[in-house]
């Protein structure tokens, strides 16, 4: 066995225990403060929700009594129900499933990069630090397989590329892999246009039309189910969640704050720019020939095509909210700069290296401290939700369980009980979110206040610029060191001229006696 294959085995082999010794140790210290493994986002539960509605009452929803298309990750949450039908309703099937997913990016990275020890040590490093593959799991989210997936397409795509497409077993598992991206993560959709302008440009027409049908029918499909069932094509967690920079003017600000913040913190996107630039740079010096500049031009597509995915996502979608959204685009970056190694050694000259060296300390220093704070946000994550959406299901799921509920946050309190929902945000209420969509706060308000249900659980400083009338608060959560829920302070809303008044407040007095010490529960 060579000596550099040695090395690639015990960085390969030192990596995996890292991360699977850092989750379980993470597993093993919520359960010590907690007593159970809780997801550290409330949204974990939405899709547990969806796929127990699913394997059990066979309905597509947040609830067991209407379809919602709720789910961020249709792919995601059609696996997770797969596997409750053969392992029951287990809420820990998501961390365990994210984690072989995890343990098999390793591997497909290794094989993939074991002949050049710089590269695996790139990727490797950027995993456990930049992209966060211990967050990634402990989320319970669709997150690692969406990494798992574009890993792979853009692996395989790159050295079927580079072939000059002829490696034909590469070709096969890009195309694959095409039909799971966009309904893993429709974000998937910015790289998915690219790739098939890049494969259009090069002249690839049948294995662009080839592509497109694989990325867009399963999309269409289930567009056209969502819309048959009352819906819309897209999923609503991504009409109400998304950033549609363009359609506003004023937002372009954002963009280029969101830019500047992604920049910063995702330090190896400036390799990435340096390498195209390198090559730029180079065509300048030499001459301008309309043949030179194109094939210096062919020579960045790669390139190119990850820095405008890039470019599309911070448009039209978000970053951050416990280092997720933007962790896919930082595996395409890490990725395409390991990849880019060789042409670095062959253009590098001496004036680049000081660059070279700032850059390098900046990545290792600003992946540490990144690594650093995802730890000190997970400390708090997994208890704060525990505090209030676990302890908001255990109220509901007691006293209210066959109730309708009106909230803002659904996950937790929809997979725990059998309520009726009115999602105010609208992810579980199409009917709320088509409101939310006409821009029309009057519209939207007397909507919400004509609803009926029996009891309303709210962040308040949600909907301060909201009238909510024919209320009556009877109670407020109140959660301490608050880093990731949506506001610290949970209200408890029944109608005014609500039947159940007091059997509301025996049941928030009894409540409030099995509460632990560190929450405090104020009833009116």
């Amino acid at each position: 066995m060579k000596k550099k294959h040695v090395y690639s085995i015990a960085l390969f082999v030192i990596t995996l225990i890292f991360l699977n010794v850092d989750i379980f140790n993470h597993i093993n210290f919520v359960e010590q403060l907690i007593g159970k493994y809780i997801y550290p986002l409330d949204d974990s539960y939405i899709h547990l929700a969806i796929s127990k509605n699913l394997t059990e009452y066979n309905v597509w929803g947040i609830t067991k009594h209407e379809f919602s298309s709720t789910s961020s990750s249709p792919f995601f949450t059609l696996i997770i129900s797969f596997l409750m039908h053969f392992f029951g309703n287990n809420d820990l099937i998501p961390l365990y499933f994210n984690l072989i997913i995890a343990n098999l990016l390793l591997v497909i990275t290794y094989l993939n990069f074991k002949e050049n020890l710089l590269k695996l040590f790139i990727i490797f490093w950027g995993y456990l630090f930049f992209v966060l593959l211990k967050t990634q799991v402990l989320s319970g989210m669709e997150h690692m397989l969406h990494i798992f997936l574009i890993s792979l397409s853009w692996i395989y795509f790159y050295k079927w590329f580079e072939s000059n497409f002829s490696k034909k077993s590469c070709r096969n598992i890009f195309l694959l892999v095409m039909p799971f991206l966009c309904i893993t993560r429709y974000e998937s959709l910015f790289y998915i246009t690219l790739i098939i302008l890049l494969l259009f440009y090069k002249k690839q027409y049948k294995i662009t039309v080839i592509s497109t049908l694989l990325a867009f029918i399963p999309l269409i499909i289930f567009g056209l189910i969502s819309i048959q069932k009352g819906g819309y094509f897209f999923p609503n967690s991504v009409l109400a969640k998304g950033n549609y920079t363009l359609t506003n003017p004023s937002l372009i600000y954002r963009f280029l704050k969101k830019h500047i913040t992604f920049c910063y913190y995702i330090s190896i996107i400036s390799f990435l720019i340096l390498i195209t630039l390198i090559y730029f740079y180079h065509t300048i010096k030499k001459n301008l020939t309309k043949d030179y500049l194109i094939t210096i031009f062919n020579k960045n597509l790669t390139n190119l095509v990850i820095i405008f995915t890039i470019i599309a996502h911070l448009l039209f979608a978000r970053i951050g909210w416990l280092y997720r959204y933007e962790a896919y685009l930082i595996t395409l970056i890490l990725l395409t700069v390991a990849f880019n190694i060789d042409k670095i050694k062959k253009k590098l000259k001496p004036s680049y290296m000081f660059f070279l060296l700032i850059l390098s300390s900046f990545f290792l220093f600003k992946s540490l401290k990144r690594y650093q704070e995802s730890n000190e946000l997970l400390k708090y994550a997994n208890k704060n939700i525990f505090d209030q959406q676990i302890q908001m299901s255990k109220f509901i799921g007691k006293y209210f369980n066959k109730s309708t509920i009106v909230a803002n946050d659904i996950g937790a309190i929809s997979y725990y009980s059998n309520i009726k929902l009115h999602d105010l945000v609208g992810l579980g209420s199409t009917d709320i979110l088509a409101y939310k969509l006409r821009n029309n706060p009057k519209d939207y308000e007397n909507y919400v206040n004509n609803l009926n249900y029996d009891m309303m659980l709210i962040y308040d400083s949600w909907f301060i610029d909201y009238n909510l009338k024919n209320k009556k608060k009877v109670a407020t959560l109140y959660l301490k060191n608050n880093h990731i829920c949506g506001d610290s302070q949970v209200s408890f809303y029944i109608p005014s001229n609500s039947k159940q008044e007091l059997y509301t407040y025996k049941s928030l007095i009894e409540f409030k006696k099995n509460l632990p010490k560190d929450i405090i529960l104020k009833i009116y």
